[in-house]
């Protein structure tokens, strides 16, 4: 694996870490924001998947490929009949 693509997935994993600790940094708000906190949390997962799609892949994934590379990955290892 290629340091540019370990330098990356660290970098969204840090990300997504600093994602997950402002969520739970909000929770102690009153009054609450949800909304914020769901998209802290949905976030993470986002970050959590790009890292595991760069993983997969072994190249960088660019922002405007996630959803294309997210929707052939689950028909290609998920939705076969």
């Amino acid at each position: 694996m290629s340091e540019q693509i370990c330098g990356s997935v660290g970098e969204w994993l840090a990300y997504a870490k600093h994602d997950l600790d402002s969520a739970n940094f909000l929770l102690s708000m009153k009054p609450m924001p949800i909304e914020i906190i769901c998209f802290h949390c949905q976030q993470v997962v986002q970050k959590q998947l790009w890292t595991l799609f760069e993983q997969y892949y072994k190249r960088n994934v660019l922002k405007f490929q996630f959803l294309e590379i997210l929707k052939n990955f689950m028909e290609e290892k998920c939705i076969k009949s």
